[in-house]
């Protein structure tokens, strides 16, 4: 059977990023491996989607470093801002940035940013 390709998902102890880890788990038979890109990597919740059979890494998108190895040989990436949390379009544009550049670098064939409902008045869709 051929090696499964790594969906590198930000965000996986939340709602969005956690809901697609586990979707991705839960396909056995399918071509995809998660890898659960957190902050907090020994909490409770990414010690969960461990259990689950989930790669757990450390990854903050306000630490631009820590995101080369994250997304490091990743075929996909499921990319994820919570502007709520900050209440900043600098800092969501940032985060997106910091994600868009470690992809990039690490070859990352597909990405998908997960953000607000429509950003174009802050960032151009041209951006």
């Amino acid at each position: 059977m051929p090696e499964k390709k790594v969906i590198a998902v930000v965000g996986a102890t939340g709602a969005q990023g956690g809901g697609l880890v586990r979707a991705i788990l839960a396909d056995r038979e399918g071509p995809f491996a998660a890898r659960a890109i957190t902050r907090k990597p020994d909490s409770e919740k990414a010690r969960a989607l461990a259990s689950l059979g989930a790669e757990v890494v450390a990854g903050d998108a306000d630490d631009p470093s820590s995101l080369d190895s994250a997304f490091a040989g990743a075929h996909g990436a499921y990319c994820v801002t919570n502007y709520w949390e900050h209440f900043s379009v600098e800092r969501e544009v940032a985060q997106a940035t910091a994600m868009a550049r470690a992809c990039r670098k690490a070859g990352v064939r597909h990405v998908v940013w997960s953000t607000l409902e429509d950003t174009r008045k802050w960032v151009p869709p041209d951006d």
